[in-house]
């Protein structure tokens, strides 16, 4: 029981992003890209497409990658939602508002607006 105390605590720090962001930029400084999970559910090759150019990497085969990408996406739809159902309107409300300060402290950081956001709307 201590134990999975111990391992909830640090999983809702993992969210707390700007804390890793800041770590990260002293180490890739100006060489830092940012996308959020939004951008990638949205338009995953795009996305890898400008992750690649950004880290000077070839292209891939495209038509392999968005094989890979759609793969993933049917293995990773709502496995947890099936197994827990919906979170609580009061469980989302609550979580929000404990990262927003957060969040707002990494759209002032990056400059960018995107980083405003509901995590659990």
């Amino acid at each position: 029981q201590w134990y999975q105390r111990r391992v909830r605590a640090i999983r809702i720090a993992l969210g707390i992003y700007i804390c890793h962001v800041k770590d990260w930029s002293e180490v890739f400084q100006e060489n830092f890209l940012t996308v959020t999970t939004d951008e990638y559910k949205i338009n995953p090759i795009e996305t890898l497409k400008k992750v690649y150019r950004h880290i000077g990497l070839n292209d891939p085969n495209w038509d392999d990658l968005e094989s890979f990408v759609q793969t993933s996406k049917v293995q990773n739809i709502s496995k947890r939602k099936n197994k827990f159902g919906d979170m609580l309107a009061e469980t989302k409300k609550l979580l929000d508002d404990f990262y927003r300060p957060y969040n707002v402290a990494l759209a002032e950081y990056l400059g960018n607006s995107k980083f405003l956001f509901n995590c659990f709307e």
